[in-house]
């Protein structure tokens, strides 16, 4: 859908009224205050701002880094800031007070807070383009308050400067090297910890000394081990030598006659006695003399193996080899005992040593982090420390020259402004925007429908024709037994039979007008369609269902056309010698099976069918028979006609399978002037 300026301006005069209002009012509002409007005054100043050393900064802690510097627009700006901060202005309302600057106002904390709003806005600091210059102005009732509020301001101003700058160079280092020093006061405050707590007193001297000690105790334990090893060896040496030796020795011996010997001679003696006698009574080889000799024989065997001496006292002593034997395996035994205890005693000392020396390596890495820690805050600190009393220096030399200069000195203008026009201006587009949004707002809620666009916009429905409205008598149908389309232009008959064209019903068709409301003019519309296709050399007729009063028919009779009874059936009426017939379904006693099959009997005879159905409030019959038409044109009043009536209707005649081809706009006024319609 394409809108023209027409459809733009139709809403514009026709929700005039409206719109006057919505523009009349704050253009009223406007000519009021500006008539009521007073004089306001403005006090200019200018500064010069120059580069100074407060704009030099350094991007590292230790200083050493290039110095980072603002550029001449970040400068300017900066002070703009600084001029325009809330707490600049409510300090000069203070020192000059409210009641001075704004007369009439109690001075309480809400007050301020408002008054310091309200001076911020009229107040205005702009930078003079490629250029370090500010210009700073104040509006006021009152031009020497004016004058005076800004030149406060901008002494305020310098010392609130001094104020940041003092606070970044001094305040900002000195609070870094305290804490930096608290830092370093902790860091050695750990490390204090850590030596009382490991027991260190120079780390490294430290490791040193355990590790000499336990290489120290490891030898001496190697030599240990070598005496305990010798000492063994000799105890076991002497050991053997004491097992070896007997306890005690013989000293001295007697040597006398062996008894035994002797008494072997005395029984050697006595068995030769016995042999002798035993000789002198028996012979030789009797019993008793063989076992004597026998007898003899083995004393004097024993005899001669029996030694001829016997010591007769044997004096024995102690042993003394085996005495120093034993001497030597007891001191032997003694010193081993010793040289073990002394190895336990060197074994303790080592396992001390090395859990010594365990204990520095494992907290080596932490010692060595606590000095690299203390190492680099302490030179921090140191240049902070530098840094610091450089900017006491710096901060001290900058209170005696001031990077701003006042080269223009705070002077109120001598003629006031009191912005009527501005104020007329804004009331007249305030009104125009009002106005506009009235016509908007109207246009968008109404539910009534003035131009096709309204109809294409709330219904979403093609418009096929608009009717205009005719004021004063209507143009008769019938002159001079003429027929004559009065409401639809022959363009818009013509549109409606291309639409039939499209959908092949050129012959033998039906088309409907219907409306959701009587009075819209469906009956009129549908004789001027059906005299518009009549005059095309088609055989038309119209049939006018449910008539009020006389219909189509009483108003033919009415304007003096000649109605001729024909031999079809239903009454059909021919008018004067044209090709169109009228019908009614007034009188007849037709249920609606029965008029369908007339209706489609009757399209089959004719051209053309042109039906004027009742409205929807009137009859359903219209809907019903909807859905035999091949086209069906929906009549809507303008400005009557209401959208949710229309959308039901639609609703309605889309059940019942009826081919809706658009929307007839009837009755429709012109709200545009006629100078500018035909110029649009």
């Amino acid at each position: 859908m394409s809108l023209t300026a027409r459809d733009f301006l139709t809403p514009v005069f026709y929700y005039k009224r409206i719109a006057i209002i919505a523009f009349v009012v704050p253009v009223l509002l406007a000519l009021v205050a500006a008539v009521l409007a007073k004089p306001v005054y403005t006090a200019q100043s200018r500064l010069l701002i120059l580069l100074g050393s407060e704009y030099t900064f350094r991007s590292g802690v230790t200083g050493d880094t290039d110095r980072l510097s603002f550029d001449r627009a970040q400068i300017v700006n900066a002070e703009m800031e600084i001029l325009q901060s809330r707490e600049l202005r409510q300090r000069t309302i203070r020192d000059v007070g409210i009641e001075r600057i704004y007369p009439g106002t109690v001075p309480t904390p809400k007050a301020i807070e408002q008054a310091a709003e309200q001076l911020g806005r009229d107040l205005a600091v702009t930078a003079v383009p490629q250029s370090n210059v500010v210009e700073v102005s104040l509006r006021n009732r009152d031009p020497q308050v004016a004058a005076e509020v800004l030149a406060k301001l901008l002494e305020l101003y310098r010392e609130r400067r001094l104020e940041v700058f003092s606070q970044a160079d001094i305040k900002a280092v000195v609070e870094q090297r305290d804490d930096l020093r608290r830092r370093l006061d902790e860091i050695e405050a750990r490390i204090t910890q850590f030596s009382d707590q490991h027991s260190l007193s120079d780390y490294s001297q430290d490791l040193i000394d355990a590790q000499a000690q336990k290489t120290n105790l490891t030898a001496q334990i190697q030599q240990f081990d070598q005496q305990i090893a010798s000492a063994r060896a000799r105890t076991n040496q002497y050991r053997s030598k004491s097992g070896a030796a007997p306890q005690d020795i013989e000293l001295q011996s007697d040597v006398g006659p062996s008894l035994a010997n002797q008494d072997l001679n005395l029984t050697l003696l006595r068995l030769q006695e016995q042999r002798r006698q035993a000789a002198a009574k028996f012979k030789d080889g009797y019993p008793l003399i063989r076992e004597l000799d026998a007898q003899i024989a083995t004393v004097q065997a024993a005899i001669a193996a029996a030694p001829k001496q016997q010591v007769e006292i044997v004096r024995r002593g102690v042993n003394p080899l085996r005495q120093q034997f034993d001497a030597a395996l007891a001191t032997n035994e003694s010193e081993a005992a010793g040289l073990s205890v002394g190895r336990q005693r060197l074994e303790q000392s080592l396992r001390g040593a090395q859990s010594r020396v365990d204990e520095l390596v494992g907290i080596g890495p932490t010692w060595r982090e606590l000095l690299r820690n203390r190492g680099v805050v302490e030179a921090a600190y140191q240049d902070v420390s530098k840094r610091a009393e450089d900017a006491r220096l710096e901060s001290v030399f900058s209170r005696s020259r001031a990077n701003v200069r006042l080269i223009q000195a705070p002077e109120a203008l001598p003629s006031g402004h009191s912005g009527r026009l501005t104020i007329l201006a804004i009331g007249v587009l305030l009104g125009v925007v009002s106005a506009a949004a009235g016509i908007v707002i109207a246009a968008t809620f109404s539910q009534v429908m003035i131009s096709p666009a309204d109809v294409e916009a709330k219904l979403e429905l093609p418009t096929l024709a608009a009717a205009p409205a005719i004021n004063g008598p209507r143009p008769p149908h019938v002159r001079l037994d003429q027929l004559r389309p009065v409401f639809l232009s022959h363009d818009d008959s013509a549109f409606l039979m291309r639409i039939l064209a499209t959908v092949g019903r050129e012959r033998h068709a039906l088309v409907q007008f219907i409306a959701a409301n009587p009075g819209e003019g469906t009956a009129s519309l549908a004789l001027d369609f059906a005299i518009a296709a009549a005059q095309r050399k088609q055989r038309v007729l119209l049939l006018d269902v449910e008539p009020e009063n006389g219909g189509v028919v009483g108003h033919l009779r009415d304007q003096g056309a000649t109605l001729t009874a024909t031999d079809t059936a239903g009454g059909v009426m021919r008018v004067g010698a044209t090709r169109l017939y009228v019908a009614s379904t007034r009188g007849l006693d037709l249920s609606e099976d029965r008029l369908s099959s007339a209706i489609i009997a009757a399209r089959n005879s004719f051209d053309m069918v042109v039906m004027a159905a009742p409205a929807l409030q009137q009859s359903y019959l219209g809907v019903t028979l909807s859905g035999l038409a091949d086209l069906t044109a929906v009549v809507i009043e303008a400005e009557q006609t209401r959208a949710a009536v229309t959308r039901n209707l639609l609703d309605k005649l889309d059940a019942a399978g009826a081919d809706v081809a658009g929307a007839i706009l009837n009755k429709r006024r012109f709200y545009i002037p006629r100078l500018i319609y035909g110029w649009l």
